[in-house]
């Protein structure tokens, strides 16, 4: 597990974990606490195929209600946007309603290709949240909501809470004299003391990246540190001459920055916009957020076989040892489509609904397409559930890049789990719980 500095624990906290995660029952209630996360059975938005039935214009913006059935406070929700038959090439910007439209993208999209990116963002007046359609054609949208950030003044002591900031451009290699990534090289990025991120305490940014003009097939990871050595999981696909999007949560090194790993043979240009970022320490709350090294937890090529279509299987990403998946609540994850014999879409969720009407990825013939998320996992056995909404086999590998805390001082183990905690402290019981989750990642990827 990577965790940027030495972490801080309140004593009297960490005298009581042992104890108290073997006495109490799990927390049901939403967390209290702004900037934490709250998870939600996904629910569709909007969708401008049936809500009126008129695609979003060249160069027009539309508002919706980003908050539609959340109970409380918001400060910002968890989307996946989908650009559904665009009829010229080019982006959606996602950003608060009544603020200016950021210099950013969100989505980019060619002619006729349905293209998905998940996004965190601001909530703006009135709880709605704006879309903007720059290209010089038509397209539909669709907006899913998967979860969201508790509203109020963030506390920066309040260790993996966010923040959340208007998306804003700090890097874009096409500019001025800026370069291409070369293939096979890493790309340093600032980010502390930047464009409202503060330059102390921070432990990971959530991103959006943009590939644009590569000149070969290949792939982004973004991480604290991303050698060729240790880019084993990707955070982008793209194609030549391909733009692609795709949000990430990626830790920070000691140093401020975060590093971009081009794994193709060939160059791209690379644009990074910033929409939030997290206190540092170890997190102790409901919905508090721990950054990781990106690792895989799944790879079908290697355990189980390509799911068949419209299959819906359920995967084992933490063990079910009883206390693990009562520990983490939820996860970020960068599922990706691994050569699909037919265009389709998935959809990732907890699996303890029947599935819902929403989709997280989606993806073309015969070709690789990574979605980064936040994903519920079942808190009964550690599973998470992935539906192939396409007519034909695909591969799926799942990349865990963080975890989302429960109440880690409101948990009910079983016995046989006690062993695992008692007379840790929470920093000893976080770090084994990761320690263990990569371990049972090892056997399937």
């Amino acid at each position: 597990m990577m965790l940027k500095r030495t972490m801080v624990v309140v004593a009297a906290f960490a005298a009581a974990i042992a104890t108290s995660l073997t006495t109490a029952t799990i927390a049901t209630a939403d967390p209290n606490i702004a900037g934490t996360f709250n998870k939600l059975t996904p629910t569709r938005l909007l969708d401008t195929r049936s809500q009126g039935g008129m695609p979003l214009k060249p160069q027009q913006t539309l508002t919706f209600n980003g908050t539609a059935g959340i109970d409380g406070t918001v400060n910002a929700v968890a989307l996946t946007i989908t650009a559904v038959s665009p009829t010229g090439a080019g982006w959606l910007t996602v950003y608060p309603t009544g603020g200016t439209k950021p210099l950013a993208s969100t989505v980019n999209f060619l002619p006729g290709r349905t293209t998905p990116n998940s996004t965190i963002v601001k909530t703006g007046t009135g709880g709605s949240v704006s879309v903007f359609n720059g290209s010089t054609g038509t397209v539909d949208v669709l907006a899913d909501l998967t979860g969201y950030w508790t509203g109020g003044t963030v506390d920066p002591t309040v260790a993996g809470s966010m923040n959340t900031l208007t998306p804003t451009r700090i890097v874009d290699t096409r500019n001025g004299a800026g370069t291409p990534l070369a293939k096979k090289s890493t790309l340093k990025v600032p980010v502390e003391g930047i464009s409202g991120v503060p330059a102390t305490n921070v432990s990971a940014v959530a991103v959006n990246l943009t590939v644009t003009n590569p000149t070969a097939a290949g792939w982004l990871t973004a991480d604290a540190e991303a050698p060729p050595a240790e880019a084993l999981t990707s955070s982008l696909n793209f194609l030549p001459k391909q733009s692609r999007a795709a949000l990430a949560v990626v830790p920070v090194n000691p140093d401020g920055s975060i590093s971009i790993y081009n794994g193709s043979t060939g160059t791209a240009a690379v644009i990074v916009d910033i929409l939030g970022y997290f206190n540092d320490g170890t997190p102790s709350v409901d919905g508090a957020y721990l950054p990781s090294t990106p690792f895989r937890a799944f790879d079908t090529r290697v355990a189980g076989g390509a799911l068949s279509a419209l299959e819906t299987r359920t995967f084992q990403v933490l063990p079910n040892d009883g206390v693990t998946p009562l520990i983490f609540k939820g996860l970020t994850v960068t599922v990706t489509a691994v050569t699909p014999q037919n265009p389709g879409f998935f959809t990732a969720w907890d699996g303890t609904t029947s599935l819902p009407p929403t989709s997280n990825g989606n993806f073309l013939a015969n070709e690789d397409s990574a979605s980064s998320m936040i994903v519920p996992v079942n808190p009964n056995d550690g599973t998470v559930s992935v539906f192939n909404g396409s007519y034909g086999n695909v591969n799926i590998i799942i990349d865990i890049d963080g975890f989302v805390l429960n109440d880690v001082t409101a948990i009910s183990t079983p016995a046989a789990a006690k062993a695992m905690i008692a007379g840790k402290s929470h920093t000893a019981v976080l770090t084994d719980a990761v320690a263990r989750v990569r371990a049972f990642a090892a056997k399937h990827s």
